[in-house]
């Protein structure tokens, strides 16, 4: 698809970057399903419950994690990548506006146990954080743990990890050096079970990330994120504003 009239037309979109960006860019999908006949989603298995959920009357189908997306076969008139619609249904990103609310939905009652185990009758803000990416295209957006001191030491705060991966050095060095306390969920497996993700996620108050899924994630939930960029983002930031378009 280059932008062409999808009056009466069919439409695939598939995801070709992490998952962090195919729910990212899953914002323009009513959008884009309300210019075609009929349109389908195909998304890493990981994402199906949560897709599923929040998108109604769109066939969404799955991909096993790591595969590559099935051939079209001459089903669909046009097909697209999900890094792809910005281009065509964002055309002026300066002038776009943040959305209202997010545009997907975590399990509710998930989330509300979460929370409230997290809390455990305690008055405390529930803080998510996140410090490094698996992008090895783009390591300048990693931010050590070790940096985050003025922030790991605010007070009347419960700081969650949402870091995929094996964090437990990186939390344990930060611990010691600004003796904070940040929860470990072994719960909760940000890799494999991205649906416990969504849900941890929106058990929290606020999420302060880097740019990798947990932002993305709170973005897409309608949470509260702060996103640490470098100096010089990626397209999606802009150079100028303090919110994102998406």
């Amino acid at each position: 698809w280059n932008g062409e009239d999808l009056s009466d037309k069919t439409i695939r979109v598939y995801g070709d970057q992490g998952v962090g960006d195919v729910v990212m860019f899953a914002a323009l999908l009513p959008e884009r399903q309300s210019r075609c006949r009929q349109a389908m989603v195909e998304i890493d298995e990981r994402l199906m419950p949560l897709f599923q959920r929040s998108y109604a009357g769109v066939e969404i189908i799955s991909t096993p994690r790591g595969s590559l997306p099935a051939r079209n076969e001459g089903r669909f008139d046009f097909e697209t990548i999900f890094s792809e619609l910005p281009r065509y249904l964002r055309t002026n990103l300066a002038a776009a506006s943040p959305p209202e609310r997010g545009h997907l939905t975590a399990d509710r009652e998930k989330s509300e146990s979460i929370r409230d185990r997290y809390l455990a009758g305690e008055d405390k803000r529930l803080v998510g954080i996140a410090w490094h990416s698996h992008n090895v295209k783009r390591p300048e957006q990693n931010l050590p743990l070790s940096l985050w001191g003025p922030i790991l030491t605010l007070p009347n705060v419960t700081f969650v990890n949402l870091q995929y991966g094996d964090a437990k050095a990186d939390i344990a060095e930060a611990e010691l050096r600004f003796g904070a306390t940040i929860l470990n969920d072994p719960q909760i497996d940000q890799s494999a079970k991205l649906d416990d993700l969504a849900s941890q996620v929106g058990a929290l108050d606020l999420v302060v990330s880097i740019s990798q899924a947990s932002a993305h994630f709170a973005g897409a939930l309608g949470k509260r994120v702060l996103t640490m960029l470098p100096r010089v983002p990626d397209w999606r930031y802009g150079l100028e504003r303090r919110d994102t378009i998406w």
